[in-house]
This record gives structure tokens, sequence and C-alpha cells, in this order.
């Protein structure tokens, strides 16, 4: 009988495999800091963290929570409107011909940065940027897209 009733909760609505290793600091923290999210997609990593992947107003967030429900990295992906206004005018005196092409916000080890990707004529220039607006170049590389190159 015991068995019966374990088999029937694994089925249940009320218990779904996101519960099985999203542990309930983890969804409360998740829920007060993203409340009415609907469409979450959970992830177990090795490292015996989670991650939380949503999309929300056309940024795609992945938050990393520790067991006990800290925030271990996050990382957001959008575009050049959702970057910080003082970091963007900060990026167009530096390469004023460049157009924003995509942005990464990382947080983690007590740090952000943002990684931003410009394209400047045929070149593509990755910058990181702290919260200060301090730009550094990381890297760059041929546009793909330029053709007679």
């Amino acid at each position: 009988m015991k068995l019966l009733f374990i088999i029937s909760l694994l089925f249940s609505g009320s218990f779904s495999a996101d519960n099985l290793f999203v542990r309930d600091q983890v969804r409360i923290n998740f829920d007060k800091t993203f409340p009415n999210t609907k469409d979450v997609t959970w992830v177990k990593n090795d490292n015996n963290t989670v991650k939380a992947v949503i999309v929300q107003d056309e940024i795609k967030t992945h938050i990393t929570y520790n067991p006990d429900g800290t925030v271990n990295q996050c990382l957001r992906y959008y575009e050049c409107k959702n970057l910080p206004a003082h970091i963007r005018a900060r990026v167009f005196e530096k390469y004023p011909e460049c157009q924003i092409v995509g942005v990464t916000e990382l947080f983690a080890d007590n740090a952000l940065n943002f990684y931003i990707n410009i394209k400047n004529d045929s070149k593509i220039l990755e910058l990181r940027a702290d919260p200060s607006g301090d730009l550094t170049k990381i890297k760059s590389f041929k546009d793909a897209s330029v053709t007679g190159e």
C-alpha cells in the first residue's frame, strides 16, 4: 500500500520533477526575485547548484543558486537598449562609429561585469565594462558577415 501511495505521488501534479532537486529555500528566493514567472526551466548542475532559466522583457536570464538558496552566479543576455545608460554612453564616446550588437551581464564572485560586443568597421570587438563604466578591450575578430576580405 505504501508503494502504491509513493508511485501515485510521483505521477501527481503536485510533485513535479523540479521538486526533486530544487530545494525549498531556492524556490522561495526565486519566487521573491521573479514573482509570477510562469516559464522556468530548472537545470541541476554537477556542483550541487541549480540554475533557473527564464526570459522576461526580452532578457534571457540564467540564475544559479547554491543549495542554501543564495545566488552563486547570474548571467543576463540582452540588447543595447537594456545596457545602463552611463555604460552605453562610455562605449559610444570611445567608439563613436560602433554599433552595440549584444550584451552579456555577469554577476559572479561578488562582482558585476558587462561584456559588450560592438561592431566597428569590419571587426567585432568584445569589451568588458565594470559598473562604473570603465572599459577594457578583451578581444577583436573579423566580422564574418563582411564580404570581400
